[in-house]
């Protein structure tokens, strides 16, 4: 990794198309360098408008947001993909970033941490590649750029392959012409009480179509759920595109999943429970999915703008593979983050619904607080990570009794876990001896994820898996992809998922999976 000083680039922010290439073709001209990743001050211009705005379905895109830490990246194109499978995946897209980094110079506006190169990383749940899946088992990509923001600071960050002159000048025009169009993107604070559809004048129709109808829900083979079950009494299946100030009112009443729906879930937990009596598990999450069909194409933006304002306390994501699906949600898990070589996690288990009114809410926070199930199940997931860590040789610093962790819809039991990392140990490293954790898989791990494949009959893919970024400092943050769906044209696969330990009861974990789909659902049915 080169990180080169003002004084050798005298046009680190360039003022005309002219700086900008000589910048470049200067740095590319050095025999180390492959990669030149120049980062351009942006002031408030915010990631998702300009994903929204300038996004097409055949690029692959990156979007990650955590709204009350006041961090946002968004990334679009590709100019470096490397695709991975197997048990040593992790390993191997370490080695792959590790090489991408020792051949980029990093030039420009350093002043935000989410400057300068990323590296953006996509991990399917298990390590194999099925081939009809829409992403492979594991996939690692340099955009053609990103902006980053923190709080109210925003950079461009324009990323160069070596090639031919000609070829180098293209991809600099390109970026160029996107910076400036960026620079005019007005600012959505400008636009306060305006749709969304209004400041994107140009591309509303693509993301914004003037009605949503829904004539067909109909589930995959695992599930299968009609529509009068989802839209209450009375209610049209025509749906009104989302304002981007103020979300839409749903039409979704109370999901209900049918009766063979529910009799399959419960014969896989009366099977989950029966290998926890013989101690061959003591803790594994069966998920199920349940796919939408729309009379026209699901929108991305407008969906994941519902999240956005939904769950302003969740990490909201989304990412495409530049073949027509993205894979989008709101997670409440982070898996690690990694900040000046400081490491953060978390273990996020155990469950219960919001309460109407505050009085209901604070006595299912104490229930859940005081319910010996949910602490063990808790408690399963707090001794994985803390002994996952310590095999690496760090120390894990945690409290030792959880929190509450109180989201839109539904609370947990919640753990933070840091360690400070040793020198020489990567991010990646790290990912591969916590995932998956027995928040989303179980323990021990090898005979819950058997159970897994056996009792769930569709592919997990993302669900459940890691995403996240890695930059040219060593900073680090991978999400757990979990309260999510994909998208495919017209059809929209969503995933939830429950875990099962001694002492749960099948009717129970259903009704946390009815309500984490409704959840999800409602912000898709703009």
């Amino acid at each position: 990794m080169i990180v080169a000083p003002y004084r050798e680039f005298p046009f680190l922010v360039p003022q005309t198309f002219h700086d900008f290439f000589a910048t470049v073709e200067r740095a590319l001209r050095s025999p180390q360098v492959e990669i030149v990743s120049l980062s351009l001050p942006l002031g408030t211009v915010a990631p998702f408008d300009a994903l929204a705005r300038f996004s097409q379905p055949s690029d692959p895109h990156f979007y990650w947001e955590k709204q009350d830490v006041g961090e946002t990246i968004a990334a679009m194109g590709c100019i470096a993909e490397q695709q991975l499978s197997g048990s040593d995946r992790f390993t191997l897209a370490q080695r792959q970033v590790n090489q991408w980094l020792s051949t980029t110079t990093v030039l420009g506006d350093m002043t935000t941490t989410l400057a300068g190169l990323h590296v953006f990383c996509r991990f399917t749940f298990f390590d194999h590649d099925d081939p009809v899946a829409p992403f492979p088992s594991a996939s690692i990509f340099i955009p053609q750029w990103h902006i980053g923001r923190q709080r109210q600071q925003s950079v461009f960050v324009a990323n160069v392959s070596q090639g031919s002159l000609a070829v180098v000048e293209a991809q600099c025009s390109g970026l160029w012409q996107r910076y400036q169009q960026l620079k005019r993107l007005t600012p959505s604070a400008k636009f306060k009480g305006m749709r969304l559809e209004t400041v994107m004048a140009g591309s509303a129709e693509r993301y914004y179509p003037k009605r949503h109808s829904l004539d067909t829900w109909e589930g995959g083979e695992p599930m299968r759920t009609p529509l009068r079950s989802v839209l209450g009494p009375g209610r049209s299946p025509n749906l009104h595109p989302v304002s981007a100030v103020e979300p839409s009112v749903s039409p979704v009443a109370a999901l209900t999943l049918s009766g063979p729906q529910k009799q399959q879930f419960k014969q896989s937990v009366m099977a989950a429970l029966a290998a926890i009596d013989a101690q061959t598990i003591s803790k594994v999450v069966l998920a199920q999915v349940l796919d939408v069909e729309a009379s026209s194409a699901f929108q991305v933006f407008p969906s994941l703008q519902n999240l956005r304002q939904r769950h302003t306390d969740c990490h909201i994501f989304s990412t495409a593979n530049g073949m027509g699906q993205v894979f989008l949600g709101a997670s409440p898990e982070r898996l690690l983050r990694i900040r000046d070589r400081t490491l953060y996690t978390e273990a996020i288990a155990g469950s219960a619904p919001r309460g109407v009114t505050p009085a209901e809410d604070e006595q299912l926070g104490q229930a859940l607080s005081s319910s010996l199930k949910e602490l063990h199940e808790h408690q399963l997931v707090v001794n994985f990570i803390s002994q996952q860590l310590m095999q690496l040789g760090l120390e894990p610093q945690r409290s030792p009794f959880p929190r509450l962790l109180k989201l839109l819809n539904i609370q947990h039991l919640h753990t933070p876990i840091h360690a400070t990392l040793t020198p020489d140990l990567n991010a990646l490293e790290v990912l591969a001896l916590l995932h998956p954790t027995p928040a989303v898989a179980g323990v021990p791990q090898a005979p819950a994820c058997a159970l897994i494949q056996q009792q769930e009959s569709f592919q997990r893919s993302l669900y459940a898996a890691p995403l996240g970024w890695i930059n040219h400092r060593g900073d680090s943050e991978f999400i757990v992809g979990i309260r999510s769906a994909l998208l495919d044209g017209s059809v929209s696969r969503l995933y939830a998922g429950a875990g099962i330990v001694r002492g749960s009861q099948p009717d129970q974990e259903m009704s946390e999976i009815e309500l984490k789909l409704q959840t999800l659902l409602t912000a898709l049915l703009f």
